[in-house]
């Protein structure tokens, strides 16, 4: 399968994602479900290749889901708006659909990289009496799916929901780690604002308990508010949902307003674009922290030998280098990649040559003095946990024509304690500005 590079022409734009393996459907009786499949256990896949396009998204069924698109005669912008919608449903761990999004969409005709933000914004404190607003976050996900659609997709709106409402109606199959993540989370983490919510219990517990892993999660009310989604994609920002919204945010004591929601819009705006050995790359802009944050590992890494040092895997200095930058960048750019509507983000500096010489020299300044050598096994590191944590869904698609589409959502939308009806809307952590035009996270 060509890699997604390999679609265009200069500037060449890359994408990093894991290939799915290709596998027979999953039955949908949970009964006779092997449990040591990949599918519902993490573990490695076949790699799948291709000649008209390729689809690389978390979970097989939404990469199927895309490839029919594309088989159907859709482009990239189709597959990709279609895996999205079906991953809110069999990755509903990871993601919200009232959450953020971001996606870069390269036009084969045209030569040109689009970059799309629809990320979470708060409300205007001004509209709602000066407070209340900073829990609060507008979520830009169906916008941002509805922008992107509009502007690029060849398909009806509807068609691309669809199949994610035929998932949430029979239900998605439940993985070893779906079912972890809610059992962990729903007892102590990231969901404990939703244990004494009643509609949420009987959505995460329709018989009493969590679903089990191997079994089908289905979720009536999800599939209704995408059928109702899919008729209109103003749904969750004008429509039912959006009043409800409004009314749970004042009852939970916060403020937003019918005008914040209906006010939000995603921005159309310019990729980040850097060099790395002479090829020229793209990555998405702020408020998002990927693009800048690459560019300046790569500029640094560029300083550094490390073809001939070898793979990290393999190299003890090479994972010192790569360690030692990502740390530098980490540290310098965590809090100043902000929405640049109402922040100065240094992202030039960052990607100057000068710049990354310079902070080159600091890594190499200070290395270890010692042999990194590996020596004979020890025992585990002292602290060393594994971590289980919300995430998001990254999807890449390119289609027969050489368009590609490099996609994330995530979650970021909402109020802490916020479930209507079948989505979990419960807020973001990121901070963000309250006033002030640029007031979207970070």
């Amino acid at each position: 399968m060509p890699t997604p590079h390999s679609f265009v022409k200069k500037p060449v734009a890359v994408v990093l994602a894991a290939l799915l393996a290709s596998a027979p459907t999953v039955s949908a009786q949970s009964k006779g479900v092997d449990m040591s499949d990949p599918r519902i256990n993490q573990g490695p896949k076949t790699v799948a290749t291709g000649e008209r396009g390729m689809v690389s998204t978390q979970l097989l069924s939404s990469t199927e889901a895309a490839l029919r698109v594309l088989k159907d005669g859709g482009n990239a912008v189709d597959a990709a708006v279609t895996a999205m919608f079906h991953q809110e449903v069999a990755d509903y761990h990871m993601v919200f659909l009232f959450g953020s999004m971001s996606a870069l969409y390269y036009d084969a005709k045209s030569g040109k990289t689009h970059a799309l933000v629809a990320i979470g914004a708060h409300p205007d404190p001004d509209r709602n009496g000066g407070k209340g607003t900073d829990q609060v976050v507008i979520g830009g996900t169906v916008r941002g799916a509805a922008a992107l659609s509009k502007r690029f997709g060849s398909k009806p709106w509807a068609s691309l929901v669809e199949p994610a409402i035929r998932e949430a109606e029979e239900g998605p199959l439940v993985t070893s780690y779906m079912y972890g993540f809610n059992f962990g989370m729903w007892e102590s983490g990231f969901l404990s604002d939703l244990r004494s919510h009643n509609e949420a219990r009987k959505f995460y517990m329709p018989e009493g308990h969590l679903v089990g892993a191997g079994q089908r999660w289905k979720m009536p009310a999800l599939a209704a508010t995408l059928r109702e989604v899919a008729r209109d994609p103003d749904y969750m920002y004008t429509g039912a949902w959006g009043k409800k919204f409004v009314e749970a945010v004042k009852k939970a004591g916060m403020s937003v307003t019918a005008e914040d929601l209906a006010e939000y819009q995603p921005e159309w705006t310019e990729p980040v674009r850097f060099s790395y050995r002479g090829h020229e790359l793209q990555g998405s802009p702020a408020p998002d922290t990927g693009g800048l944050a690459i560019g300046f590992n790569l500029n640094v890494l560029e300083n550094f030998d490390l073809p001939r040092l070898g793979s990290y895997a393999k190299s003890a200095e090479t994972m010192e280098i790569v360690a030692r930058t990502m740390a530098r960048v980490q540290k310098e750019t965590r809090g100043a990649i902000r929405d640049p509507l109402a922040y100065n983000v240094p992202g030039a500096l960052w990607l100057s040559k000068d710049y990354g010489r310079m902070v080159a020299e600091f890594v190499k300044q200070t290395m270890p003095k010692v042999s990194l050598a590996a020596k004979t096994a020890e025992a585990p590191i002292p602290g060393a946990t594994v971590v289980t944590t919300v995430g998001s869904n990254h999807i890449v698609v390119a289609d027969a024509e050489g368009n590609w589409v490099s996609m994330l959502h995530t979650i970021h939308g909402g109020a802490p304690g916020i479930f209507i009806d079948g989505v979990r809307a419960t807020g973001s952590g990121l901070p963000a500005p309250s006033r002030g035009p640029g007031r979207r996270l970070i």
